[in-house]
């Protein structure tokens, strides 16, 4: 077995058989189409043209710095969106706290101007009625209490809420009877002469419309104010009657 001495050390060579075994496996290279001998990182086969490198991979040593470059690119943006949210408060804060600006006085008059006073009107001078003179005749007679004017509309012919005694001129049965007696008690000069019906007073007896004159306080009153009333026309059968809504109510 020959020997070969190295150039630069002056050493002899290692044989095939002494290179290590990962040294022979890429001195061992071949084409896994053709088989033809091929050298490690030949990218084709010199025989059959087959791309030997297909497995080929960046080798490892760029993962490091790419990944370097990743975190300094985060903490990067990180610190802009810092930076960015920082301005906006303070740009928040900035436009809280200013003033607002006072509004322009108006043309208007001042608030404190004294309002014109409006020049009082006068009151009415009240003129001093002359009384009229009293009549001195030594015949007058006491003049009989004046009844009080009620409506004559059958459904508030009596006030409401009234309890007293009245003149019943006539009795009917009908309204149009009773209107045609209010129209004669009229005629003949009773002016205070009304209509109610009797069903709406529990002290009258039921089913009439009733033809009366005035409201009395007493029956004495109610009894003068008849005796005028039979005189007048044809109501010769006028008597006093307590009249109300209260079926309690005393006369």
């Amino acid at each position: 077995m020959s020997t070969v001495v190295d150039p630069d050390t002056q050493h002899a060579a290692p044989t095939a058989e002494e290179l290590p075994p990962a040294a022979q496996a890429s001195e061992t290279l071949s084409c896994p189409n053709c088989g033809a001998p091929a050298d490690e990182g030949q990218l084709m086969c010199l025989e059959c043209g087959s791309r030997l490198a297909l497995g080929y991979q960046r080798p490892p040593s760029w993962r490091l710095p790419a990944a370097v470059v990743g975190v300094v690119l985060l903490i990067a943006a990180i610190g802009v969106a810092i930076a960015l949210a920082g301005v906006t408060g303070d740009a928040n804060k900035t436009t809280a706290a200013a003033p607002t600006a006072p509004a322009a006085p108006s043309q208007a008059a001042p608030a404190d101007t004294p309002p014109t006073a409006s020049t009082p009107t006068p009151a009415p001078t009240t003129s001093t009625a002359t009384p009229a003179p009293a009549d001195s005749g030594a015949g007058a007679s006491t003049a009989t209490p004046a009844p009080t004017p009620a409506p004559t509309d059958a459904s508030t012919g009596w006030p409401p809420g009234k309890s007293a005694f009245t003149v019943v001129l006539a009795s009917m049965t009908t309204k149009a009877e009773a209107e045609d007696k209010l129209a004669k008690a009229k005629a003949a000069g009773i002016s205070g002469a009304a209509i109610l019906q009797s069903d709406d007073f529990p002290t009258l007896n039921p089913g009439y419309w009733v033809v009366f004159d005035g409201q009395y306080d007493s029956v004495d009153q109610a009894q003068t104010q008849a005796a005028s009333d039979r005189g007048k026309g044809e109501f010769s059968d006028a008597y006093p009657r307590f009249v109300s809504k209260d079926p309690n109510a005393k006369p």
